[in-house]
């Protein structure tokens, strides 16, 4: 479980790595905290577990099971050493014994326990001590000092001789016997399909994360073929991925004013169809966002026009038109303005035009165009 909640942790880290990167300024940074308090938590965690996996105590039934079945056996101490790690200020040890059970071979294995200071004579190389064996045909084992008979303590063969080395499995034991073993084996054998599934966790809680920014990572993903790692949004992709989103958010179509640069769209549209009172929408990176009233409201209502009577898929085709006839390669960073021109009356209810100017350091020079993407000319 620990493990599962470091890859969901990872997963955060992931999906605010890759918001910050395609996403709009600012966004997915709030999983960060989150994933580094997961990460770092349950690493510290597995680390104790590690430390203290064969720590815990056999239960008291377990034991006496074992010493009323009659497996018991000796233990000789032949090696003790201390792990560095401590527990209420007492050392974390690991005993090598030779066990001699009352019935059957010899063995080695190894147990791993908190040695309090006070007792480090009960375990020095060469110390005796009787022990229960918890399961049948297992190397688990218990020391038992005090519960069986000093009668029953019997001599060990030397370590040197060819006593195989027997572990107990992984996992602590229950009172019935049985081992609570992981979901997922952490044998050698387990390890592939153990870091299959911890790598679609991570994936699994990066993609949910990444939901409300899939936009974003749609566009980023149509923009690496062109080298760039966002959409161009003066491209008719962009522009009109921009205009379905202003749509969608103020359930029409109609707009006031259009700005146009190559990571930002802003967007005056009317409060509903026909009515003056008019919201700024901006479209950056995939992420709408209703940034409040215009700061100058228009006049009358006939300033609005439905955004599909604009060809926008002229807009840049016009823009390298003006480029060549300025000896430039490029339009570089250009911006477009679409808006109603003045009318005779001094409203601006006149045409839909398409403003926009291309230039270098030194000069600049100012285009205009009909919404049709005709009549490109100079202003």
């Amino acid at each position: 479980m620990l493990r599962l909640l470091r890859m969901i942790g990872l997963g955060f880290l992931l999906a605010a790595g890759v918001t910050a990167l395609v996403g709009p300024p600012g966004a997915g940074w709030w999983g960060v905290p989150i994933g580094l308090i997961l990460v770092i938590l349950t690493s510290v965690l597995l680390s104790i577990a590690r430390t203290t996996g064969g720590l815990a105590a056999a239960p008291p039934e377990l034991v006496q099971a074992a010493l009323a079945a009659g497996r018991t056996g000796t233990a000789r101490i032949d090696a003790l050493r201390q792990t560095g790690t401590r527990i209420n200020d007492q050392p974390v040890c690991v005993l090598e014994l030779t066990v001699q059970p009352r019935h059957g071979a010899a063995f080695r294995t190894r147990l791993q326990d908190i040695v309090p200071l006070t007792d480090m004579p009960a375990h020095q190389p060469g110390i005796r001590r009787p022990v229960a064996l918890l399961l049948e045909g297992e190397p688990d084992l218990q020391f038992v000092d005090g519960q069986v008979p000093p009668a029953a303590v019997q001599d060990v063969p030397p370590a040197s001789e060819a006593i195989p080395l027997r572990l107990p499995q992984p996992g602590p034991l229950r009172a019935d016997g049985t081992r609570m073993r992981p979901l997922i084996s952490t044998s050698r054998r387990g390890r592939p399909l153990r870091a299959l599934a911890f790598t679609l966790v991570m994936l699994l809680t990066a993609g949910l994360l990444l939901l409300p920014q899939r936009a974003a990572v749609e566009q980023t993903l149509a923009a690496l073929p062109e080298g760039r790692l966002h959409l161009d949004l003066r491209s008719p992709d962009g522009i009109d991925a921009a205009l379905r989103a202003v749509q969608e958010g103020a359930g029409h179509d109609r707009v006031m004013d259009v700005v146009i640069m190559e990571d930002l769209i802003v967007v005056d549209a009317p409060v509903a169809a026909g009515e003056v009172n008019t919201d700024e929408w901006t479209y950056r990176r995939g992420h709408l966002e209703r940034t409040g009233p215009t700061l100058i409201q228009p006049d009358v209502a006939q300033e609005q026009f439905a955004a599909g009577d604009v060809a926008w898929e002229t807009l840049w085709p016009a823009a390298r038109q003006a480029a060549a006839e300025q000896g430039l390669e490029d339009p570089g960073d250009v911006s477009f303005s679409v808006s109603r021109d003045l009318a005779e009356d001094g409203e601006w209810t006149g045409p839909v035009l398409v403003r926009f100017s291309v230039g270098d350091e030194y000069t600049e020079t100012f285009y205009v165009m009909e919404a049709d993407g005709t009549g490109l000319r100079a202003a």
